[in-house]
């Protein structure tokens, strides 16, 4: 693990865009933010993803073609990581975007299960993490409308401030692990 702090941007998209899977792809923030290196985007819009693009294979074989109409989507990628690393790293940022949420509802209300992030049997999120040839890539997708699923409008919350928070927390928390990295000695 090398030292992500130093390089990891964040970005928060103000135009809607759809989550397709093509965000999944290595260099997307780069080619289409200038985001050059390790990096957090945010952005709301619809999430359209064929089962051909779901990373997770058990998913991919149950679902048809998943959609929501709007969604807070947040999508990660850390060069030089391997499928271990990146969903480790994927786990830190439902776990985060879990302690955001539950904070602002003033209660231990919501619970991850798995790579999913539910209330009751509802769930509030959808997460993926794969690797290609030179990066590990997380997307996580909050529900912003309610349906089958949970939303931030059920719960009254502010999708762009809580897409900052996720963001400024993650940065902060790959941060104190490198730096715990280079201040901890090895036992002899």
């Amino acid at each position: 693990m090398s030292n992500r702090k130093a390089t990891i941007k964040s970005l928060f998209v103000e135009e809607e865009l759809p989550f397709t899977g093509e965000e999944l792809k290595p260099h997307w923030a780069f080619l289409n933010y200038d985001l050059a290196g390790d990096s957090i985007v945010a952005f709301i819009g619809p999430y359209q993803v064929s089962p051909e693009s779901i990373p997770d294979l058990r998913r991919s074989k149950k679902t048809k073609e998943f959609k929501s109409s709007r969604m807070l989507h947040l999508v990660v990628e850390h060069f030089g990581c391997d499928l271990l690393e990146t969903l480790l790293y994927e786990r830190l940022l439902l776990g985060i975007a879990k302690d955001k949420l539950n904070h602002r509802l003033g209660g231990d209300i919501l619970q991850v299960w798995g790579d999913d992030i539910c209330d009751g049997n509802k769930r509030v999120t959808t997460s993926s993490a794969t690797v290609n040839a030179l990066s590990g890539k997380i997307h996580l997708g909050i529900n912003i409308e309610s349906g089958e699923a949970k939303g931030l409008r059920d719960y009254d919350l502010n999708p762009k401030e809580l897409g900052e928070v996720i963001m400024d927390q993650y940065r902060l928390e790959v941060f104190r692990i490198d730096q715990k990295l280079s201040t901890t000695k090895s036992v002899k």
